[in-house]
């Protein structure tokens, strides 16, 4: 509930509708995918965006739940499943 001053406490749905707000989805950020993920792809593979350096640790699917524990406790930041590894 949000109070507003000389009025009714009123849901948080309804403020929306008294203060004319808008609610807009996006989809990765409201991106030209077309356009800039080859953009993206093209820094990549120009060595200029820097994608493997984030990547912590590879792991198997049987070893989520211990990449999960890890990061848990600060030992790593990212860690990127690897289908084929078991």
């Amino acid at each position: 509930m949000m109070r507003i001053p000389g009025f009714l406490n009123m849901n948080a749905a309804l403020t929306f509708l008294y203060m004319a707000k808008t609610v807009k989805g996006c989809w990765y950020g409201s991106t030209n995918v077309n356009e800039d993920v080859p953009k993206l792809l093209d820094l990549y593979k120009d060595g200029k965006l820097k994608l493997d350096e984030l990547i912590s640790r590879e792991i198997g699917i049987g070893d989520v739940n211990e990449a999960f524990e890890a990061m848990q406790q600060g030992e790593v930041a990212r860690s990127v499943i690897d289908y084929g590894v078991s």
